[in-house]
């Protein structure tokens, strides 16, 4: 596998185990990068169970949109799990986070940990990310008396 021009010898291994038995139901092993694996690995286990009635747990790698579709339009309960938020995408104050932010959807704006409403001056053409909120966080409450304070959370 090639990762940042570096090439790596290195085997990744996606599996479908029943969990009440505990018992292999399909593998698949493949030197390239597995970020994307989850969605046929699905497919697969549709296949051999010849049924959707199972339920599938993504690792936190694994939470890409595409996937998570492919296991939404197949019809598989799907249970994800979210990773934190990297160090490099976290706010001045970590209590600014983006997670600590909250949209409303009727008026688009969000409301952050102290109560304030922000207004988006502009279009967003993409989902928010980390780092927009980290660069938010910069522009809005970096060196503002209040970003030191604890946030409101109910």
């Amino acid at each position: 596998m090639i990762r940042n021009n570096i090439t790596e010898v290195e085997y990744n291994v996606q599996s479908t185990v029943d969990a009440k038995h505990n018992i292999p139901i399909d593998y698949k092993v493949t030197n390239e990068n597995d970020t994307k694996a989850m969605g046929n690995m699905v497919q697969r286990a549709k296949s051999i169970l010849g049924t959707n009635e199972f339920t599938v747990l993504y690792d936190k790698g694994f939470h890409t949109g595409s996937e998570l579709k492919t296991a939404q339009d197949l019809g598989v309960e799907t249970i994800v799990a979210i990773p934190g938020v990297p160090s490099t995408s976290q706010a001045p104050n970590p209590l600014f986070n983006y997670e600590f932010f909250i949209y409303k959807k009727e008026d688009d704006t969000y409301t952050c940990p102290q109560g304030q409403m922000l207004r988006t001056k502009f279009l967003i053409s993409i989902k928010p990310s980390a780092k927009h909120f980290n660069d938010l966080c910069k522009k809005i409450f970096f060196g503002y008396p209040f970003a030191h304070q604890k946030p409101a959370i109910a």
